[in-house]
């Protein structure tokens, strides 16, 4: 959005390119089942609820406010 494309020049085509998949994620989505749709909002729903244990539990954090986030806490594996 507000870019300046000039396809005349080859530099940018990356660009292009760029903005033509990021317009595409959202369609993937659309084309989700129903039940594929309630899979992951049920995943994502545990992983909060996780990280809300984590966080509200003092025993998460040592004397200065720090603790490390276990592994299996990431969204991504």
């Amino acid at each position: 959005m507000g870019e300046q494309i000039d396809l005349r020049n080859e530099d940018d085509l990356p660009l292009l390119r760029r903005i033509l998949r990021n317009l595409r994620n959202p369609l993937s989505n659309a084309e989700k089942q129903p039940a594929d749709i309630r899979r992951d909002s049920e995943r994502m729903k545990r992983n909060l609820s996780q990280m809300r244990q984590f966080y509200q539990n003092p025993d998460s954090w040592n004397a200065q406010g720090q603790g490390w986030l276990p592994r299996e806490y990431l969204p991504i594996h």
